[in-house]
């Protein structure tokens, strides 16, 4: 088992992982409603502290935002209209300077579709470059 609260340089030989240097994370968010939205703006700040770790961050959801969003999720009143994961994406990409995408051509809907999420960008790794999968849910319904 891996313990992530006391995990040295020194102990990193016995788990055979690669070095922070050789890795990339890429993190996949589903949901930017009232609880993807914050965690997106959290995400980001993280991030951006840590600026010298590759990251990637893709942030999925078709839905639009409402004036009944505004009271709950991070949105303002010029934001009613546009898509949710286009909005924060452009905002938190711009104000940090990260890679971030979205996809909202439509719900997640089966693991193939997932998997896909995984694979949406143009961004190039490093050749021998491990790439850490990051999957975040945030959901507040499910679709029938």
């Amino acid at each position: 088992m891996i313990r992530l609260f006391d995990f040295h340089e020194k102990e990193k030989s016995q788990y055979n992982l690669p070095s922070i240097s050789r890795m990339m994370y890429y993190i996949v968010i589903v949901g930017s409603g009232g609880t993807g939205g914050y965690a997106v703006q959290r995400i980001t700040k993280i991030m951006s502290a840590f600026s010298n770790v590759n990251s990637f961050l893709l942030i999925a959801d078709p839905d639009s935002i409402e004036d009944k969003n505004l009271l709950r999720q991070p949105f303002i009143s010029s934001d009613i209209g546009l898509k949710k994961a286009d909005v924060l994406s452009k905002r938190y990409g711009s104000t940090y300077g990260l890679k971030i995408g979205s996809y909202t051509n439509s719900y997640i809907e089966s693991v193939e579709s997932l998997e896909k999420l995984f694979t949406l960008t143009d961004y190039r790794h490093e050749y021998n470059q491990h790439i850490q999968k990051v999957l975040i849910g945030a959901v507040d319904n499910v679709r029938p």
